[in-house]
């Protein structure tokens, strides 16, 4: 895979990931341009797409997905994530298929709609050794496609420097789907 932070001088993050075996292929592909019209406004683009064809199944899988976010600070400490992706999971068996293996094969269809809210008291984002930030996050499917939740989820991290060479850091995350 290929990272770049910082695409032609010009701070845009673009990720090009790949992965190809003989039983599957994954492709991963994301732009971010993080002051769309000079505004503290990031927008990200991503796809993704895998196919795998195991050899001790009779099935393949195909998965196709299409993303889009924004996000932008709703004050010093405060950013907000507005997000929407449609993914679509396709089963194909062949002729030595289980009747196991016959009842996966279909597509399913996932529109999901979503936010995260962040609060961010660090002292600085990367490294940080003293505050904490929360992330508040969640999604919605069933806008479209054939799969319905809502889905909830929280993180918490908290730094604390220890001694002059020693960071401590508490970590929880938690959520629920329904």
């Amino acid at each position: 895979g290929l990272s770049e932070r910082n695409f032609l001088g010009k701070g845009q993050k673009v990720k090009f990931q790949s992965s190809l075996a003989n039983t599957r292929s994954t492709y991963d592909i994301s732009i971010t341009e993080p002051y769309f019209n000079n505004k503290p406004l990031a927008l990200t683009t991503s796809l993704y797409s895998n196919f795998t064809d195991p050899t001790n199944v009779n099935y393949e899988t195909e998965d196709l997905g299409f993303g889009l976010s924004t996000s932008f600070p709703i004050s010093v400490d405060r950013y907000l994530e507005l997000r929407y992706s449609l993914f679509t999971s396709k089963i194909k068996t062949n002729s030595s298929a289980t009747a196991y293996e016959n009842a996966l094969a279909g597509t399913d269809t996932v529109s999901q709609l979503g936010y995260t809210l962040t609060f961010d008291r660090r002292n600085f984002r990367y490294k940080p050794s003293k505050g904490f930030n929360l992330k508040l996050s969640q999604d919605l499917a069933g806008l479209g496609g054939d799969s319905y939740y809502y889905r909830n989820s929280f993180e918490f991290n908290y730094y604390k420097r220890l001694s002059n060479k020693i960071i401590g850091a508490y970590k929880l995350q938690g959520g629920n789907i329904n």
